[in-house]
C-alpha cells in the first residue's frame, strides 16, 4: 500500500514528465504571426515594430522576403 507521501513523488514525476514531452513538441506547433498579425496582435503599430526590432527587443526570422514572429517571442515582450 502506497502512503501520501509516495503518491506525491509518484505524481509529481508524471507531470514532469508530461510537461517534458510538451516542451519537445510545442517548438513544432508554435504560432508564426507575419509582420501585420504581429502588430495587431501586440496593438501596436508598423513603425513602433520596425523600432522594437532594430532595438534588438523582438526576436524575428526571415522567410522569403517575409518577417515572420513567434508567438512565444510576442508574449515576452508583451510582458
Amino acid at each position: 500500500m502506497l502512503d501520501i507521501e509516495k503518491l506525491k513523488h509518484l505524481i509529481r514525476e508524471e507531470i514532469a514528465k508530461d510537461r517534458a514531452r510538451e516542451e519537445k513538441i510545442a517548438p513544432e506547433l508554435e504560432s508564426l504571426y507575419t509582420e501585420n498579425e504581429a502588430c495587431e496582435f501586440l496593438k501596436i503599430s508598423r513603425p513602433t515594430m520596425l523600432k522594437l526590432r532594430k532595438g534588438g527587443k523582438v526576436n524575428y526570422f526571415t522567410t522569403g522576403n517575409g518577417i515572420r514572429y513567434k508567438k512565444s517571442d510576442l508574449l515576452n515582450i508583451a510582458k
